[in-house]
């Protein structure tokens, strides 16, 4: 049997659609999950919006702290607890939907499935690590200031990896070393980036 689906766009707004999943805000600010109604607050709400508007990158938690609380002084962990409390509304609704929002360890979270294509012709001195440790950074980091790789050929060998957060690797490292390149405790001078 085949479904159409027909949606008024003055009524609802299509975040992320997939053969398995379908995540839609209506009007009224609530948010279905294939065709299942979640209660999100508005934080939550932003964080999603934001995960899913980055489709296959990596988001920092200085780059959500940017964005969801320019300004403000709160707590980095709040952003864990904001991606645990996304992710088992998003599991209850739709098992398959909490499998998106997934962790990039040592670097921070992301939403949809990682692009795993390697281009045919890797760089040497671009890591393909399956973890992101404060001396693969450091060691491309040091690449990148030595000329011996340009930033367009890392970016095109790490599809999922921002100039954004290379850029936040380049600052945190002049400032402070190895030891600015930890991803548990962003600098709070790299909040308001945006």
């Amino acid at each position: 049997m085949k479904h159409e689906f027909f949606f008024d766009t003055d009524k609802v707004s299509v975040l992320y659609m997939s053969n398995t999943v379908s995540i839609i805000e209506n009007q009224d600010g609530t948010i279905s999950v294939s065709g299942t109604a979640i209660h999100l607050r508005d934080q939550e709400k932003a964080l999603l919006r934001y995960l899913i508007k980055g489709e296959g990158r990596v988001r920092t938690k200085a780059m959500f702290l940017s964005h969801l609380a320019c300004g403000k002084n709160i707590d980095y962990k709040l952003i864990d607890v904001l991606v645990c409390k996304v992710r088992t509304k998003l599991r209850l609704a739709h098992p398959a939907a909490a499998e998106l929002l997934r962790l990039v360890w040592g670097r921070g979270y992301a939403w949809g499935l990682p692009q795993t294509t390697p281009p045919t012709n890797w760089h040497p001195l671009v890591p393909n690590p399956g973890r992101w440790t404060i001396a693969l950074k450091s060691d491309l980091i040091e690449a990148l200031r030595r000329y011996d790789v340009e930033v367009d050929t890392v970016l095109q060998h790490l599809p999922d990896l921002s100039i954004e957060e290379l850029f936040e690797w380049k600052r945190a490292y002049q400032d402070k070393g190895r030891a600015g390149l930890r991803t548990t405790r962003p600098d709070v001078k790299y909040l308001c980036l945006t």
